[in-house]
């Protein structure tokens, strides 16, 4: 394998002046110059504004999470869940009325039922009593907060009448661990009161509840997937499932993020007004579902965002939002695409048909046009409101958005990195000095539903031996284990983890560390072949300008480095890299 001095071209990703003293001849010794620049390679990693990944931040510490389901698979899905439906009946036997002046008929059948049992069993006495007990030393002053802990236990079960939690005690988030220990008292109150009798009696209201839900829910999703260009295999591995539980109070939604599942629990609901805010609430979510993995896979990016939040620190929003520049940016993004998806209402002035290529003149045309404008107008006062709640940067989104909708060969996967890489912080901050902020409004059909945002796992994104591949590969190559960052990084392709781009990206890198010029050019450019990132695409451009460079290929040099300018990576270190390149010569930088 032919070698030469390849861990040159790694060497910065913005020359500090201490490495900007080149060598005057090309003729450098080749394995005198990989000897002697090994350390400025890693000095030049570690100052790296971005680094590809390896600097994901610690609070995204956490483990794999897998919640329970009926379904045992991945996708879409609406179903009942027995372990749900045991926790909140045992609630409802201890005090849960939250919602009783409407509720169903099947809540108030199986209230009735378990006072019958107790009435008539000593047993049954006794284990509610224990089981009343735990509750209220575990009252957190809120109905709806104190449901919320209990919902998150039950999530973390087997969606069965054994109550057998998916992962150990420590494990579980932080408040369903909280009150994991009333499992053996709700295990010895089911089967007193006969629960599971009572879950298979009332089967028949799920399946009706679930086919009411299922068509709209369907067409909802749908809706929003042909928006953001989802592929079939886009969500592999993950899902995103609908927990019908008529034994909870008509009108809460609880949504939570378990590693890979994003599960929705609610009652269904009964009118048309009720129905509308169940599909508002799942789309809102199911965007999240589809966005997140595009949002945190640029935690670079992300540190860059982080002064937004001083921003926003006055901002009527909830405080994971204050504390996490992901979650807020992921929020802003979902905001965007639910304005520019939203149903305006405008019906009066149907739009006029026309022939391919047919334009449209008189008075169809300014009907139209009236039409598009007072669409646009209510997104826009939609887009203003998300601004005045604190969510500062979904006006920018939605602008961008409406530049992507005309390009229609890029996924949102292809268009989030220059997203993200393009938006002007301190442009934002300025623009945030000039908003009022206002208190998000509660009572109409907009506002979130409360406990919408419940995040408790979200958090816990995965390192360490469960971690994705792509993130240690990279985290791998900053430490210097170039032959880790391979092999991590090829899992990562095998696996279908992460964009294959960036994996190829850590492939090239760790070659070049390495010394091994052939195998790192031909990397660059599948990386370039395999995603539209701009970070990953100006780098892989400038590397391999730079191996031209050394090759002494002027002419393919140059060409590299203006596809690099090209990119509009909107990252400063990489235009001037880039710029630099087209002037004069890369040379190899002497070690100092």
């Amino acid at each position: 394998m032919l070698r030469f001095p390849i861990v040159a071209i790694c060497m910065s990703l913005a020359l500090t002046p201490a490495f900007a003293q080149s060598s005057s001849s090309s003729s450098t010794n080749p394995d005198a110059a990989a000897q002697n620049l090994n350390n400025a390679v890693e000095h030049e990693r570690v100052l790296s504004d971005d680094s590809n990944g390896a600097n994901v931040k610690q609070q995204q510490a956490g483990r794999k999470l897998r919640a329970g389901s009926a379904v045992g698979s991945t996708g879409t899905s609406v179903e009942p869940n027995e372990a749900v439906f045991t926790v909140v009946a045992g609630l409802n036997a201890c005090g849960y009325d939250a919602g009783m002046n409407d509720a169903g008929p099947m809540r108030l059948q199986v209230r009735q039922a378990m006072q019958e049992e107790v009435a008539a069993s000593a047993d049954a006495r006794a284990a509610k009593e224990r089981l009343c007990s735990f509750v209220h030393a575990h009252d957190l002053g809120s109905p709806t907060k104190t449901l919320g802990q209990y919902l998150s236990l039950a999530l973390m079960m087997q969606p069965t009448a054994d109550l057998e939690l998916t992962a150990p005690i420590p494990q579980l988030p932080p408040d369903a661990t909280q009150v994991a220990g009333v499992i053996p008292a709700l295990k010895a109150f089911a089967d007193a009161a006969h629960l599971h009798v009572q879950f298979v009696q009332h089967r028949l209201q799920y399946d009706r509840a679930i086919e009411a839900l299922r068509d709209p829910l369907t067409r909802e999703i749908l809706q929003t997937s042909v928006y953001l260009k989802e592929t079939a295999s886009g969500n592999a591995d993950r899902r995103f499932v609908v927990i019908v539980e008529p034994m909870l109070a008509r009108g809460l939604v609880s949504a939570r993020v378990y590693g890979l599942d994003y599960l929705m629990v609610l009652a269904p609901p009964e009118s048309a007004e009720a129905q509308q805010r169940f599909l508002d609430d799942v789309k809102h979510f199911y965007i999240d579902f589809s966005i997140a993995p595009l949002i945190f896979g640029y935690p670079g990016a992300m540190e860059r965002l982080q002064p937004l939040l001083r921003a926003v620190a006055e901002a009527p929003i909830e405080e994971v939002y204050r504390d996490d520049v992901e979650v807020f940016i992921s929020e802003c993004l979902i905001r965007a695409v639910e304005a520019r998806t939203m149903d305006t209402g405008v019906s009066g002035l149907a739009a006029p048909k026309r022939g391919e290529g047919e334009r449209i003149s008189g008075d169809a045309g300014r009907a139209e046009v009236a039409r598009q404008q007072q669409a646009e107008a209510i997104r826009i006062a939609r887009v203003q409101r998300d601004m005045q709640e604190g969510f500062i940067a979904t006006r920018y989104f939605y602008d961008e958005l409406g530049k992507w909708e005309h390009a229609p060969e890029d996924t949102l996967h292809d268009a989030i990195g220059s997203m993200v890489y393009g938006m002007d912080v301190d442009q934002l901050r300025r623009q945030a000095r000039n908003i009022q902020f206002a208190r998000a409004r509660t009572n109409d059909d907009s506002a979130r539903s409360v406990g919408l945002r419940q995040r408790d796992a979200a958090l816990s994104r995965p390192v360490g031996a469960d971690a994705d591949p792509l993130a240690q590969a990279s985290a791998a190559l900053g430490r210097g284990d170039t032959a880790g960052a391979l092999t991590l990084a090829a899992q990562a392709i095998h696996d279908k983890q992460g964009d294959p781009g960036q994996a190829m990206y850590i492939i090239a890198q760790a070659h070049a560390l390495q010394g091994d010029m052939q195998d790192a050019e031909a990397a660059f450019a599948q990386a370039l072949a395999l995603t539209k990132d701009p970070h990953t695409v100006a780098w892989s451009h400038i590397y391999l300008g730079r191996i031209a460079d050394i090759k002494q290929d002027r002419t393919a040099a140059v060409a590299q480095y203006k596809a690099a300018l090209e990119a509009k990576s909107g990252l400063p270190d990489a235009n001037a890299a880039a710029q630099k390149g087209v002037e004069q010569p890369y040379a190899v930088p002497k070690h100092e």
